[in-house]
């Protein structure tokens, strides 16, 4: 063999190599988790704080989360329980709206089947000024109506330190800060809440989003950002309508849950459609009892659909403390989630997914 051909053919063995060397890598970055902070390090902090989100970005997450609402005098506010997060009660009595119709109106009825959110809130934040909001302590989620009795018992403390809302302005201010000063990029994962009942109001929650999203430079499909909502036709109108007239193309994701048991017992007419949703997006948000039936600890029906249409599933919500029935620890959830190829996971105990991941890195 000539001195050249000797040189081709250790080139060729050693762009091979490389070759099998990225793949491999490759693989085992798909093996990763893409960990969504689910409203901060909520496991270890209150919900939707900055405190929690400075948290979850020094443990790891890939993902902040940040559910929207508009206050009463139009400011989109990083919020979710609300009243049972907060010291409302007790500031704001006589704000207390009348929650004597317990039935849902047949209007309703009828547009849950399409993702459409029912307000039975004792205090809702879109009553709320934003002066108002700002002015709540915020603390640990407690029982319903219970302010003194926490919903998990070894987080933080009830109604200790100082906590405060924000605007969801403030949190994308403060995360560029944390970035800065890190030089670390962190991705968003902003949920539109009940548009449906502010377009009721004369309000565009969703425009208003996409707005201050834009100003600080989300447009597109390359930017670190997942926007998720639940009520299919404002999926439809912000891929078809609002998008296009503001120059923007951002990854849409469809939140869909109550796809459990046989197929007549699904809430969700979507659990059976599909296709219509993979018209504007192929991401989905799929509550864990919907994907897995723990009982026999396999993928349920709606599952396996979504894993023949090749749609990327992101679970939640992944809370240690509060485990499926039959499911042990952690570690087996994530096994479950990952056999049936779940590539994100909403949690609120960041770290417990950051350390699953690396080991499966290693092997």
């Amino acid at each position: 063999m000539t001195n050249i051909y000797k040189i081709l053919f250790v080139c060729i063995l050693v762009a091979g190599a490389e070759i099998l060397l990225n793949l491999n890598k490759n693989q085992k970055e798909s093996d990763k988790f893409l960990v969504i902070a689910h409203r901060g390090a909520s496991g270890f902090l209150p919900e939707h704080t900055l405190e929690a989100k400075a948290l979850a970005f020094g443990l790891g997450a890939d993902f902040l989360e940040q559910d929207l609402y508009l206050s009463s005098d139009n400011h989109l506010v990083v919020a979710h329980e609300f009243e049972r997060v907060s010291d409302v009660h007790t500031k704001y009595p006589h704000k207390m709206r009348d929650t004597n119709q317990t039935t849902p109106p047949a209007e309703f009825m009828e547009l849950r089947s399409v993702g459409v959110e029912y307000i039975n809130h004792k205090f809702a934040i879109f009553d709320f000024t934003l002066d108002e909001i700002k002015s709540l302590n915020v603390t640990s989620e407690f029982q319903k109506d219970k302010p003194d009795t926490p919903r998990f018992k070894d987080r933080f403390p009830l109604h200790k330190s100082n906590f405060r809302f924000h605007t969801f302005e403030e949190e994308l201010e403060f995360i560029r800060g944390l970035e800065k000063s890190t030089g670390k990029k962190i991705g968003i994962y902003p949920e539109i809440k009940l548009p449906y009942f502010f377009h009721k109001r004369g309000k565009d929650i969703s425009l208003q989003a996409l707005q201050a999203l834009k100003k600080y430079g989300y447009k597109d499909k390359n930017d670190l950002i997942y926007l998720q909502v639940f009520d299919f036709n404002e999926l439809k109108r912000i891929k078809t309508e609002l998008m296009p007239k503001l120059g923007m193309d951002l990854p849409l994701v469809f939140l869909i849950d109550g796809c459990v048991g046989e197929v007549k017992d699904y809430k969700n007419k979507f659990c059976t459609n599909i296709d219509e949703v993979l018209k504007y997006t192929d991401n989905f948000g799929v509550g864990l009892a919907s994907l897995i039936d723990f009982k026999h600890k396999k993928p349920t029906e709606f599952a396996k659909k979504l894993i023949e249409k090749n749609v990327k599933i992101h679970a939640w919500t992944l809370r240690k403390d509060t485990l499926p029935k039959g499911v042990n620890n952690v570690n087996e959830m994530l096994d479950l989630l990952s056999s049936i190829g779940v590539s994100g996971v909403f949690t609120e105990f960041i770290n417990d997914v950051v350390e699953y991941n690396e080991k499966q890195s290693k092997k």
